[in-house]
Parts: C-alpha cells; sequence; structure tokens
C-alpha cells in the first residue's frame, strides 16, 4: 500500500514508563500500538499520556494530571490538524474528566474521535457525576463519531446514547505454555498488588488448601501494599513485579489464575485473558464483568465476593478433581482464542476507516494486514 495514500490515526493514551507501575490499560494501548504497526494500515502518529507519579497523592499528583491533561491537549491542537480520525484511549475516569476536552478540540479542528473506553466501571463515573459534568460526559460520548467499550454491560447501559462497538480486551500470547501435568497444583496471583485486586482473600485461601498447593504472587506495589506481610507468608511466595514480556512464561510454569477481584473498574483484565489464552482455567469472582469472560464450570470457577472460604474449597476442588481440570484447560484455550488481537484488529481498523471516510479501503485493510508469528 503506498505510505501517502495510508489515512492517519492520531492515537492517544498512556504507555508503560520504566520506574512506574504497570497497569493494563497501559498494556492494552502498547499492544494497541503494535498492532497498528504492524498491519500498515494506517499512518500512525502516538500521544503518550502517562504521567509521572500517578500513584501518588495529594499535590504531586494533582500537579503532574494538570501538566499531563495540558500536555496532551497542545499535542492534539497541534498534531490533530495532520489526522484523519484521533483516537483518545483512556480508562473510565479518564474518559469522564478528559473526554469532554477532547472532544471539544476534535469539534474545533473538524477531526472525527473515536473514545476507546478502558476497564468497566464509566456507568458508576456517570452515576457519581455532578449534573454539569454528567451533561458534559453524555455531550462528549454523542458528538463522538464511535464509542468502544470493552463489556456487554456497559453496551447495554449507554445504548442510545452514543454510536457503540464491543471492543474487549484483547491479546497476543507471545508462545505457547508447555504441556502441563493432569493435576492443578500450582495457583497464581498476578496483579497491582492493592486490596481490590483480591490478594489478601488469595493469602487466607491458600492456607485453607490442601497441602500440595502453591501460591505464587507477582505484581507492583502500591503504597497501600503489606511487603512484610506478603513476604512472611507461610504458604505463598511473592516475586516482584514482571515484565510483560515475561508473562507468557510464568504463565507456562503454573495451572491455574487466581483472579478474586473486587476493584470498582474491573472490565475484562488483561492477565485473565492471557491466562485464558495459555489454556489455564481461572477462578475469580462473580464482580462487575468477570462473569463475561469466565464461564463458570466451562473456562474456569467463579465465586463471592471476598469469600476466602469459597475461594479456597474452589481451589481445593480444582486442585483435586482431574476430570474438572482437564476439562477447564480446554475451555479456557477456547475462550482465549476467542480474544486474540489480530481479529479484533481488523475490526477495529475497518471502524476507523468507515469513520474517516475512507471504505473503500477496508478490502485493502484486510489482505494488507500482516501477520508476525510469535
Amino acid at each position: 500500500m503506498n505510505t501517502r495514500q495510508r489515512p492517519r490515526v492520531l492515537l492517544i493514551g498512556p504507555r508503560p514508563r520504566p520506574g512506574e507501575p504497570i497497569g493494563g490499560t497501559q498494556v492494552s494501548f502498547s499492544e494497541l500500538c503494535e498492532n497498528f504497526e504492524r498491519s500498515g494500515t494506517f499512518e500512525l502518529d502516538v500521544v503518550d499520556t502517562t504521567r509521572p507519579h500517578a500513584y501518588t497523592r495529594g499535590w504531586r499528583r494533582k500537579l503532574s494530571d494538570a501538566f499531563g491533561f495540558a500536555a496532551t491537549l497542545a499535542a492534539l491542537l497541534q498534531r490533530g490538524k495532520r489526522a484523519d480520525v484521533v483516537m483518545f484511549n483512556a480508562s473510565s475516569g479518564g474518559i469522564a474528566a478528559a473526554g469532554p476536552w477532547i472532544a471539544r478540540v476534535c469539534r474545533q479542528l473538524d477531526r472525527p474521535l473515536v473514545l476507546r473506553v478502558f476497564g468497566g466501571a464509566l456507568d458508576l463515573e456517570l452515576e457519581r457525576a455532578t449534573p454539569s459534568k454528567r451533561r458534559r460526559l453524555l455531550d462528549a460520548l454523542s458528538s463522538a463519531k464511535l464509542v468502544l467499550l470493552q463489556t456487554e454491560h456497559l453496551c447495554a447501559h449507554f445504548r442510545g446514547a452514543a454510536k457503540l462497538e464491543k471492543l474487549p480486551t484483547t491479546r497476543r500470547l507471545e508462545r505457547a505454555p508447555r504441556p502441563r501435568g493432569p493435576r492443578c497444583e500450582r495457583f497464581l496471583f498476578l496483579s497491582q498488588l492493592r486490596p481490590e485486586k483480591g490478594l489478601d482473600d488469595a493469602l487466607r485461601a491458600i492456607e485453607l488448601c490442601p497441602p500440595q498447593c502453591t501460591l505464587d504472587v507477582y505484581g507492583p506495589s502500591l503504597p497501600t501494599t503489606d511487603l512484610l506481610a506478603l513476604r512472611n507468608h507461610p504458604r505463598a511466595v511473592y516475586h516482584g513485579a514482571l515484565p510483560h514480556e515475561h508473562v507468557a512464561r510464568v504463565l507456562a510454569e503454573h495451572d491455574a489464575l487466581v483472579f478474586p477481584s473486587t476493584y470498582e473498574g474491573e472490565g475484562l483484565p488483561g492477565i485473565v485473558v492471557e491466562a485464558l489464552q495459555a489454556g489455564l482455567p481461572v477462578i475469580a469472582t462473580r464482580w462487575r464483568a468477570l462473569p463475561e469472560l469466565v464461564s463458570d464450570e466451562q473456562s474456569g470457577l467463579l465465586v463471592p465476593p471476598r469469600s476466602p472460604i469459597a475461594l479456597a474449597a474452589a481451589m481445593a476442588r480444582l486442585s483435586l478433581d482431574e476430570t474438572l481440570f482437564a476439562d477447564l484447560r480446554v475451555g479456557a484455550a477456547e475462550r482465549g482464542r476467542e480474544l486474540d488481537a489480530s481479529n479484533w484488529q481488523r475490526r477495529l481498523e475497518g471502524w476507523l476507516l468507515n469513520v474517516c471516510g475512507r471504505t473503500a479501503d477496508r478490502v485493502n485493510a484486510a489482505s494488507n494486514y500482516r501477520e508476525v508469528s510469535p
């Protein structure tokens, strides 16, 4: 495809930054940029919204947010003029706070805007907003040419308020896991170490599990993390933060993922998607959109939120029932294939081509998509 004939997309979103804890939003946005680079359908321009001190509090956080927001708007004003379509990628809170201003600038530049919402809490943001903030958010959603939501719940909630498409969390697992034994004994917890992700419940649950069961904990610590208690735990081993390029290897070394989250913004977590793609059953809570991702008794087991006893029972059941474990591994892999990034990238590029008025390029986009083997 001739480079000059390609439409230009301006991607605005957070990329991982050395020395800062990495969240699912950053991993997903980084993957999105890599997918665009791999496909070659669009000319790519990226504005990185990651700011230092994102996990601190007080004046330093507020100052960082203000400077980051001003820099993003300045970059959009300068570089948006050359774009055929602008795609703003942010968490629910980021969409609520910055989305109306991004939409206003895009209207000023006469450029079509696509909003991609990470996580599953946009309905809660709208519910808690003041009347004026609610009006601004709804206006931004309605003025966008397309709004991309992760979950079926959010699509149903905002149907009629904007032009919507569902774009779930996707991944391209870098390598296939090695064959594992017939028994489920090695459990994995991999997430930011914040209380609402369920780490305490996982630590209590492993103490109630059969003695052959182990729990390995990976993830970046936050100011609220009690590292001393974690490092002194009698049944769990903490391995520190895990670079994303090592996720596939760590998944291959384990039998099942434990994800007892009660995080308010939980959408379709990337680590759960990657675990499914690696053929690991997932034990998750019946919380927010998690049941959309993990089907009980098919690709994993669902337990009530904030119940270490129920979590331990599910872990023990999976450890003692080899037939169930084998069936759930098959179901997990099947569910993981549905969330392969390549297929969803083609859909996304088709939507963007329509938005920027290049519908005739859709066939070219599909034929020019270049697969890269892991």
